[in-house]
């Protein structure tokens, strides 16, 4: 049976999503589906607001980080707003080095984030 590679949920009409585990825990169909069932909701919205919490793990590998990208710029490409949560200490450093912290809303906290694509 597949696996789930993202949790997705909403609040206040915030779209959720949640990366059960780096990418190597999953075969690729599995993150190839999971990547295009948030495209999904991302692109149905007329203004996607969307909050990435990073929490379930200390990192996160290229395929994920890439997934991310795809979100956040589907989500903007569409007038939305895109932040990330509860990065570890190490996946902040990460994202600081490839300058994506720069482009994303970053967050200590989910209610921090959802506030903020408000």
């Amino acid at each position: 049976m597949p696996q789930t590679v993202f949790d997705i949920e909403t609040s206040g009409g915030v779209l959720i999503v949640v990366p059960r585990g780096d990418a190597v825990g999953f075969r690729d169909a599995e993150v190839h589906a999971g990547v295009q069932s948030v495209l999904e909701q991302i692109r149905s919205a007329d203004r996607p607001l969307v909050v990435v919490d990073l929490g379930n793990a200390g990192y996160f590998g290229s395929v994920i980080i890439g997934a991310l990208v795809t979100f956040a710029n589907a989500a903007k490409g569409a007038g939305g707003e895109f932040a990330v949560c509860n990065a570890s200490a190490d996946m902040g450093r990460v994202l600081k080095v490839m300058n994506l912290a720069e482009h994303w809303t970053m967050c200590d906290s989910r209610r921090d984030a959802i506030l903020a694509v408000h």
